[in-house]
């Protein structure tokens, strides 16, 4: 028989699943289940990252495998720090201004705070390099189903980016969420402000941002040891 927290962790992915569909509680269940989650066995947070090397070997993957708009997906989660499914499943091109600029509300944001995230496309390398190879539409969804006129599927996202994961030789233990997290652990890694980063997020509170998703734990060590060096005197 599974135990509390695989249990717990089929609860919540149903639970995502209908908070994304904006069922009526579902997002104020999921933070319940947050909340109360840190006491269960085995319940901790996740260390792994992506590298900036990792994501370009995942969209190469994807452009192999003749999936050209799943790399344009990785490349705006891990840029924008944009949840993976509400790239795919939410996301339009009219959240996209003429100037590039980015203005989109999360899905798990909308019906609690209602927090617009903004991002200058024009500053993110990855998506850049995408763009100039979509050949698509600008209209309607801005990730589609290669040669379809329709979303990818929630389940399909998942195998997909198994298979592209495996032909980048990243392990087993890395799952599309961790893109996300990915971007900010980079961002925060090479100095980005925390309440800088928490707006970008989508997060109410810097709190979120730091204990979920910034798994840079060995660079905050470093810079908190440079600036005691740095301001040491000998005397």
């Amino acid at each position: 028989m599974a135990g509390a927290p695989v249990v717990c962790a089929v609860l919540r992915a149903a639970i995502n699943y209908g908070t994304q569909c904006r069922v009526k509680g579902c997002a104020d269940l999921l933070e319940v289940i947050k909340a109360t989650s840190r006491y269960l066995a085995g319940s901790t947070k996740r260390e792994i990252f992506f590298t900036f090397e990792q994501v370009i070997a995942l969209r190469k993957a994807a452009h192999e495998d003749g999936r050209p708009n799943m790399a344009l997906a990785y490349a705006l989660v891990f840029e924008t720090t944009i949840r993976l499914y509400d790239v795919i499943l939410e996301l339009d091109w009219s959240h996209i201004d003429a100037d590039e600029v980015l203005k989109f509300t999360p899905t798990k944001t909308e019906r609690k705070t209602g927090l617009k995230v903004l991002f200058p496309l024009k500053l993110a390398p990855m998506v850049q390099e995408e763009l100039a190879l979509y050949k698509g539409e600008k209209s309607g969804p801005v990730i589609l189903m290669e040669g379809t006129d329709r979303r990818y599927s929630e389940a399909y996202i998942s195998k997909l980016f198994r298979g592209h994961a495996d032909a980048a030789e990243i392990p087993k233990e890395y799952v599309a969420r961790d893109l996300r997290s990915s971007g900010i652990t980079e961002a925060r890694m090479f100095g980005a402000d925390l309440g800088d980063l928490s707006k970008v997020a989508g997060h109410s509170s810097t709190q979120m941002t730091s204990m979920v998703y910034d798994r840079a734990a060995l660079a905050a060590a470093q810079r908190v040891a440079n600036i005691r060096n740095d301001n040491r005197t000998v005397h």
